[in-house]
């Protein structure tokens, strides 16, 4: 029977060697080519997309770190229905800006529990030149817009249901700006070169963030906030 000793010398002889036959058991480049349908390829993009979401996270996040509140916002609207004036319905929404170490978290609730049915969708109807809707997607709470250049910069859109929201994104040494438009404010600031906008009506929140340039989507807020 042989006998062998596990040495080093053992393994710097035979692991090499074991090492190239199975790499050489290995099929060509060639082999492994293949051409994914387009229906794969978009489904692959999509979830790509879905990851640079981040900074428009709706979750509720419970952390340990002291909580400095910058602003806190009580929004009283009326709203009237055109069935009879007994039909008026008084909400009241929460806006609140909570600076953490390391993050924002920009909260939505609404103080009733009311379903209004679907969603409304509001749109934008000033586009920059050469970009393109590359997805859209919509369901009774949200709804997503892509649109993309020749350049392949990206604008997201966003519009959900006020119902509970909290918005989490990463602002260390951000300044945030409050800014006007019209009778409207809005939340902007800028982090790792993305612009970020949010703000809310009675009904929804809405948010628009991408790299470019901040003058055109502060254009697309406007429009979108005159289209409603």
């Amino acid at each position: 029977m042989n006998k062998y000793v596990m040495d080093d010398d053992f393994l710097y002889k035979y692991v090499k060697s074991a090492e190239n036959i199975m790499i050489d058991s290995l099929p060509k480049e060639e082999a492994l080519s293949h051409n994914f349908s387009k229906r794969f390829q978009k489904k692959m993009n999509k979830l790509i997309r879905q990851e640079r979401r981040s900074p428009f996270i709706k979750i509720f996040v419970n952390y340990s770190r002291k909580v400095a509140i910058i602003f806190l916002i009580f929004i009283s609207i009326a709203f009237a229905t055109t069935m009879s004036v007994e039909a008026y319905r008084v909400r009241f929404f929460e806006v609140v800006i909570e600076v953490w170490e390391e993050f924002t978290s920009i909260i939505f609730k609404e103080k009733q529990n009311i379903d209004d049915g679907k969603l409304i969708p509001v749109n934008s109807t000033y586009i920059p030149d050469s970009f393109k809707i590359i997805e859209h997607e919509i369901n009774s709470y949200e709804q997503f817009i892509y649109w993309q250049n020749d350049e392949g910069i990206e604008i997201m859109f966003e519009q959900a249901k006020i119902t509970a929201n909290s918005i989490i994104t990463d602002t260390e040494g951000i300044d945030i700006e409050e800014l006007l438009i019209g009778e409207q404010k809005i939340i902007y600031f800028t982090n790792k070169n993305v612009n970020q906008i949010y703000w809310n009506d009675s009904n929804y929140i809405y948010a628009i963030i991408s790299e470019y340039d901040k003058n055109e989507l502060l254009k697309m807020v406007e429009s979108i906030i005159n289209n409603k």
